[in-house]
């Protein structure tokens, strides 16, 4: 659709251009006008990594990590509780419809009101929001929880919401944003909360304060006059789910300790006892009818149980992840189920499956992020997660920098990847992993996607600890890695042997980094010191200790592009430049970050020093003057890995919240050097005359930073005129 807007704006502005010599208002409101059609927003379809993007931030890469799933009441929207926000999807076609952000931590909770037009969330922040689901707004939010919120819950009239947080449930007004009551729950984590069909009775479980008893109980408090009404126990693990059957007279508590138990209501005592799941139960519904349960596990097993006598009579292996809710159609003859592995399915009530969507985007934090020396491929890796089967795996994503998109899944490792490292050509990734292995993977980033075979070229094993760091060396024919307590290795890329160990490097290594031309290995350890390695024999050249917080784990090291320079972060806040000749200190930067520093990156020019960490906030340093120059704020979680493009026009930026940011930096902050000045910039392709070609490459990065013709930082109908005037120009 857009080719054909485009086509048209070109042609109807040819023909304008016959005016020329006499370009006029006319002309000028002409343009206006045609390029207003052609890039109207197309409003059937939303792309992911544009919505709700933080200040500063040009897109999005990952959805983030998926905490709670809930439907709505009719089955048509599936809210997904994330690391960065609430996704909202269309359950039957796996389609985003939107993001809903303003909590500043991972949201836990979600539920949909009765009637469907309101969403509320719960979050690590301690806040509760209420959402307008037609308008995407933000209604109201409750403030007055000081732990996390680990579920919400309206009442069947939808006036109420019930939220249940570490030893307390409070009760709002929905309307008027008033706190109702305040409930003494008697319970640490209540991930399990739910009302009565006539609203008179609120259930939750929990674990028993004090946390020592090993005694997991549900509560049963009458909402009209909140007082308690009795503590159900026999559970022995933690509950994740309580349910009440449609004619409220029966209750409904599934749990860890692979059992579900049924309750009557009225004598507050246990019917019954379902047992025979292989695995900790995570979700229970109730049919329609009542006959019917199905529950859903941690390791992603459905059971449907005969509600009457007890019985499994059918077990469904299909997610690959925690169950995290299932809903019956309003006939019963379907219900649908989610799981955190990113997938919903639809079956018949008899347990066959109809259909299946898939939630794309989400993953899990991201623990190691590296950028292709072309800067057109990133690699991201994560902390792993439990398969059905019980085996672990912790994926490796190649993702399209232009396109976000992932080209690849790379998968073999068993356990958290640490560290990722491109070699200097961008032929090789290396991976690092808890699983104690090193993989070398042939990705070379200039022929993606086309390469099919993804298998490791090589697996080393020589460590005996999680490998945490890896770097090659400027040349790309060595390869160095450390972590835990083992020593410092180096390994020829080319013949496969193992060049040099560094004997006194017992320490637990977080970050090594060669210097650029490759003489100096640098590494930063446990114990607060930084050591200066001659890359060549291995041995010790430097101690560097930064004397104010000694003893702090020191998290990144990296040399400026020309070498002079070394940085460190450690814990405590601490950023640090020394002189990376002498070994002596330059100076620490300070009044920035409130916690743990993890990450930095020289800009391509070496004048700018890029820090994240725990505070999730990015700080930009100078580094002539070691002062503050401005800050990014947009990630939920601690900051991991940052990177420059090689033409320090984008700072990208990985987190725990599982995504990854990329943020347009300003013109000034960018290396000069490497962005070409023409003197003729409305000949846009630089064929020595100025046609129509040159405005169709305007037009197609309409809204972006390049072709910016004018020089203001975005391409927008002043960059159209100008190339206008000139048409058919010749150019020097």
């Amino acid at each position: 659709m857009k080719i054909k807007q485009l086509r048209f704006c070109i042609e109807a502005l040819c023909t304008c251009v016959q005016l020329r010599g006499t370009i006029h208002l006319q002309f000028f409101s002409l343009v206006m006008l045609l390029t207003a059609i052609c890039f109207l927003p197309n409003v059937d379809a939303q792309d992911y990594t544009q919505l709700q993007l933080p200040e500063g931030a040009k897109t999005r890469i990952g959805k983030g990590t998926i905490n709670d799933i809930k439907f709505s009441p009719d089955g048509n929207l599936v809210a997904v509780a994330g690391s960065i926000g609430v996704w909202l999807y269309n359950a039957r076609t796996g389609v985003e419809v939107a993001l809903f952000t303003g909590h500043t931590q991972s949201v836990l909770s979600v539920a949909f009101s009765p009637d469907g037009k309101t969403l509320a969330s719960g979050s690590s922040d301690t806040t509760i929001r209420l959402w307008d689901v037609e308008t995407q707004q933000h209604k109201v939010s409750f403030t007055q929880h000081t732990y996390r919120i680990w579920a919400v819950a309206f009442s069947p009239d939808g006036k109420t919401l019930a939220s249940s947080s570490y030893g307390s449930v409070r009760l709002w007004d929905v309307e008027t944003g008033q706190h109702k009551a305040h409930l003494n729950a008697q319970t640490g984590r209540a991930k399990a909360i739910t009302f009565s069909p006539d609203g008179r009775i609120l259930a939750y479980g929990g674990h028993e304060l004090p946390l020592t008893s090993n005694n997991y109980i549900v509560q049963l408090w009458d909402i009209a006059t909140n007082q308690h009404l009795a503590t159900l126990e026999g559970h022995t693990s933690e509950i994740e789910a309580v349910v009440f059957s449609s004619d409220g007279k029966t209750l409904v508590s599934a749990s860890w300790d692979r059992t579900i138990r049924l309750w009557d209501v009225s004598t507050k005592s246990q019917l019954s006892t379902l047992m025979g799941s292989s695995d900790w139960l995570t979700a229970v519904a109730f049919s329609p009818d009542g006959k019917t349960l199905v529950s859903g596990s941690r390791r992603g097993e459905i059971g449907l149980w005969d509600a009457g006598t007890g019985q499994r009579t059918r077990t469904l292996s299909a997610h690959t992840q925690e169950v995290a809710d299932i809903v019956f159609s309003m006939d019963g003859t379907t219900f649908t189920s989610a799981s955190r592995d990113g997938t919903i399915r639809l079956w018949s009530a008899s347990g066959g499956q109809l259909q299946e969507h898939v939630l794309k985007g989400h993953t899990d934090g991201i623990t190691a992020m590296a950028l292709s020396p072309n800067g057109r491929t990133l690699a991201s890796g994560t902390y792993g997660r439990r398969l059905a089967s019980g085996s672990w795996e912790a994926p490796i994503r190649l993702w399209n920098v232009d396109t976000q998109q992932p080209e690849i899944v790379l998968k073999a490792h068993t356990r958290q990847v640490n560290g990722l490292a491109f070699s200097p050509n961008g032929k090789i990734l290396a991976s690092g992993s808890n699983d104690k292995t090193i993989r070398l993977w042939d990705v070379n980033t200039e022929q993606l996607p086309s390469v099919i075979d993804f298998q490791p070229q090589e697996i080393l094993t020589e460590h005996t600890d999680g490998v945490l760091a890896l770097a090659f060396s400027p040349d790309g024919g060595t390869l160095a890695s450390g972590g835990g307590t083992d020593p410092i290795r180096l390994r020829d890329i080319n013949t496969g042997q193992q060049q040099i160990i560094f004997e006194e490097s017992a320490e637990t290594i977080y970050s090594i980094a060669f210097s650029p031309d490759g003489s100096t290995l640098a590494s930063g350890s446990w114990d607060g010191v930084i050591r200066l390695w001659n890359a060549e024999t291995g041995e010790l050249k430097t101690l560097l200790r930064e004397i104010s917080r000694s003893g702090h784990r020191v998290r990144t090291v990296t040399f400026s592009p020309n070498g002079e320079i070394l940085a460190s972060c450690s814990d405590y806040y601490g950023i640090q430049l020394w002189d990376a000749n002498t070994g002596s200190s330059l100076f620490t930067f300070s009044g920035g970050h409130t916690d743990d520093v993890y990450s930095l990156a020289f800009s391509p020019d070496g004048k700018t020093l890029a820090s994240g960490g725990n505070d999730r906030t990015i700080i930009f340093w100078d580094i002539a003057t070691g002062s503050y120059l401005s800050a990014l704020e947009g990630h939920t979680q601690g900051i991991i890995a940052l990177a420059f493009t090689p033409d320090g026009g984008t700072l990208v930026s990985g987190s725990w919240d599982g995504t990854i940011l990329l943020w347009e930096l300003a013109p000034a902050e960018r290396d000069p050097s490497l962005v070409p000045v023409s003197q003729t910039p409305w000949d846009v392709n630089g064929d020595g005359v100025v046609s129509v070609q040159d405005l169709a490459l305007v037009a197609s990065g309409f809204g972006q930073d390049s072709p910016d013709v004018n020089g203001d930082g975005i391409v927008n109908i002043l960059d159209l005129t100008i190339v206008a005037s000139h048409l058919s120009e010749e150019q020097e």
